[in-house]
């Protein structure tokens, strides 16, 4: 079983949980206080996506919606970080209609906080947001591709596909760089997997086939069994412009109206059932 000595904590690692193209995450423990743990080790020796998340994470500083950092060093070369460890991401899982406007309401709020200080996450996903035991609460993860971005007056091209193609923008295929919008409809992406059990596009295997369904979905959407509010956010979100600041607030509005209605409907329901 192989210990990790960091500068504040000992730490005992455990099993694989998951990995990425750059790290491989582990469950431990902390030995002193016995409290579970997720380490992120990466694969290879100085890679710059585990130095970005690091520099990312004590910019943002503490956020409720962010998995916290904990800890980070080096261990044969190779550089970790720990995390606190969730049982939970929102792979494989479905949420009933609560708790998708509940998860879409918190991570919208995230959002606003992160891009209020001129960052984009760029990589958004089933695996990047953990939750409670519970489904109440939903927090972002995984910052290492997060970049800075500027509102400019002219669009800007990338070199190379960001983030999951599974659920990046259709403007990321097209090889624009990331902005707000994008992160935006990812995380619609990301409802609409939560809410049916998959995408329209899951199982094509190249980015070309993505893109085009992706393209089409902008109209088909309106078509599909999700609720009402999904459909309005995926309109209001494929229309954002590049350089077009997100009106978080709406978007918040939006799925906290279905909540208000089921209180007032739950409210004269009980007033009917008031005996005279």
């Amino acid at each position: 079983m192989l210990k990790i000595q960091s500068k504040e904590h000992r730490i005992k690692i455990f099993n694989r949980i998951n990995y990425t193209s750059s790290a491989i995450v582990y469950k431990a423990i902390d030995e002193d206080s016995d409290n579970d743990l997720a380490i992120k080790v990466e694969r290879n020796q100085n890679t710059k996506t585990l130095l970005n998340e690091i520099k990312i994470a004590k910019f943002l500083g503490n956020n409720s919606g962010i998995v916290k950092l904990i800890d980070y060093g080096f261990y044969e070369n190779k550089r970790f970080l720990v995390f606190p460890y969730f049982t939970k991401s929102l792979y494989k899982t479905l949420l009933k209609k609560k708790q998708l406007f509940n998860c879409a309401k918190q991570i919208v709020s995230t959002l606003e906080y992160i891009h209020s200080k001129g960052i984009v996450h760029c990589d958004i996903s089933s695996k990047n947001v953990l939750c409670s035991q519970n489904m109440n609460n939903f927090h972002l993860t995984d910052f290492g591709q997060s970049s800075h971005f500027n509102y400019t007056f002219e669009d800007v091209k990338s070199e190379e596909l960001v983030g999951s193609p599974t659920y990046c923008s259709h403007h990321i295929h097209k090889y624009y760089e990331y902005m707000p919008r994008d992160d935006l409809i990812s995380l619609g992406y990301l409802l609409f997997y939560c809410a049916t059990g998959t995408l329209p596009w899951c199982g094509m295997k190249t980015c070309r086939e993505i893109k085009e369904k992706k393209i089409d979905f902008m109209d088909s959407h309106w078509n599909t069994e999700i609720p009402k509010e999904l459909k309005i956010y995926f309109n209001y979100t494929f229309h954002l412009g590049m350089n077009e600041k997100p009106n978080y607030q709406i978007l918040i509005k939006l799925f906290s109206d279905e909540e208000r209605r089921e209180r007032r409907l739950s409210k004269n329901n009980n007033v009917l059932t008031i005996p005279i």
